[in-house]
């Protein structure tokens, strides 16, 4: 509504952009932050509806209205993404209090038969360290696999590694589906090689373990992340 009586045309259609650039860069930023991505997601929701509002009343009776809502709605499942990733964060910091609620360390643990403690502990021998890290790793990233094991021994922070963010999978999509289509629409070499190189990264994705998805999916929106904040460069310097 406000998008249908905007005064401004083409000026107010930057500006939104540049909204949109600014709202995925915070929500990136400060993904972990409950309150600031419910913030990044209602903005950002709400700059999509005015601009297709604002599509609207530049163009009521043409394509190009089409083509700029098009052009804004990746964004809006982007947003619902976040907003669903940001619920799935909250009750995963549940989960991890209760997790965590009395534990004080391998040695310390209780059992209901001492016999039980007693016959853990000696499987355990030497390696309650690392038994201990295995366990403050599956409290902080959801799974302990060796890899991530291997990580965070490393020093990496693995505080929601093993999460499969549906914002990162929808950006991740909603690029190599527009890449995809403009090379169809360019020449047929950049199809040839666009397309199998497409087709390998999601045959990779599917054959790679939990924790490979989740990385490989992260990997991929955070690097379509940096392509779309540079991208007001490029779109500064055509226009």
């Amino acid at each position: 509504v406000a998008g249908a009586f905007c005064p401004c045309k083409l000026v107010c259609v930057d500006a939104l952009f540049f909204a949109l650039m600014g709202c995925l860069a915070v929500s990136q930023l400060w993904a972990r932050s409950l309150r600031v991505s419910l913030a990044v997601n209602v903005t950002g929701v709400c700059v999509v509806a005015v601009a297709c509002g604002l599509g609207q009343k530049l163009h009521p009776h043409d394509l190009s209205h089409a083509f700029l809502v098009w052009s804004f709605s990746p964004w809006l499942v982007y947003f619902l993404g976040n907003e669903a990733d940001r619920l799935q964060l909250a009750r995963d910091i549940v989960d991890a209090e209760h997790l965590q609620c009395g534990y004080t360390g391998v040695a310390e643990a209780q059992a209901s038969v001492e016999a039980d403690k007693d016959q853990i502990m000696a499987q355990i021998g030497e390696n309650v360290p690392c038994v201990h890290d295995s366990v403050m790793l599956l409290i902080s990233s959801g799974m302990s696999t060796p890899t991530l094991r291997n990580l965070a021994s490393r020093g990496f922070d693995m505080r929601g590694a093993g999460d499969f963010r549906f914002s990162l999978a929808a950006l991740a999509a909603q690029r190599w589906v527009w890449f995809g289509l403009e090379s169809l629409s360019t020449h047929w070499l950049a199809a040839s090689v666009f397309w199998p190189g497409a087709i390998a990264c999601l045959w990779l994705t599917i054959q790679a373990d939990m924790d490979g998805r989740a990385f490989i999916m992260t990997a991929i929106g955070k690097l379509h992340t940096i392509e779309m904040v540079l991208a007001p460069i490029s779109y500064v310097g055509v226009r």
